[in-house]
């Protein structure tokens, strides 16, 4: 019986630190870069929300890792008919915020902020 608890203990532990260290490797922060002006993204602050896992945003995920960035599929021009960054990011979060009724959803300049040069 001990035995039984040690290695479920163990199991934990391991399971336990992969999860912060898949954590860890997403930035809290994130500044993306559109034509519109900068967006700043809190990746750290969403990610903690109810009901929200890495799946909700990252839709091609093998298993639970991110293999790739969102530009890395969606471009700023439409190609093999997948949707442009500007499209897709616009349906993600503007859509959640829509559905949530929370956060920005109507004004460019809520999200995009231009650099003053």
């Amino acid at each position: 019986m001990r035995s039984l608890f040690t290695h479920l203990v163990a199991v934990f532990l391991i399971l336990g630190s992969f999860a912060v260290l898949v954590y860890a490797a997403a930035p809290d922060v994130m500044k993306l870069d559109a034509r519109q002006g900068i967006v700043t993204f809190t990746h750290g602050k969403h990610s903690q929300m109810p009901g929200i896992t890495c799946k909700t945003c990252h839709h091609e995920m093998k298993g639970d890792t991110v293999e790739k960035k969102c530009s890395d599929c969606h471009k700023r021009t439409i190609q093999n008919d997948v949707p442009t960054i500007k499209d897709a990011a616009h349906k993600q979060c503007r859509g959640c915020h829509k559905t949530m009724k929370k956060g920005p959803t109507n004004k460019c300049k809520e999200c995009h902020v231009k650099v003053k040069k």
